[in-house]
């Protein structure tokens, strides 16, 4: 985060698993990113819980 703090036009791009672990993690990184000032997107894998899940083509 140190890293794209100064860079113009930085954001976060938070890809994290469809659970609840994956949404408290997002939701640390997202608070982080906002006492930082840098722009942050959730993304959360469609069709699958598991990113793990899609790169493997097992999404249902």
């Amino acid at each position: 985060m140190r890293v794209i703090v100064g860079a113009p036009g930085a954001r976060l791009v938070a890809a994290t698993d469809a659970n609840y672990a994956g949404d408290r993690y997002a939701e640390r990184l997202c608070g982080i990113a906002a006492e930082a000032g840098v722009t942050v997107e959730r993304q959360r894998p469609i069709g699958a819980t598991d990113w793990n899940d899609i790169l493997r083509g097992r999404a249902g």
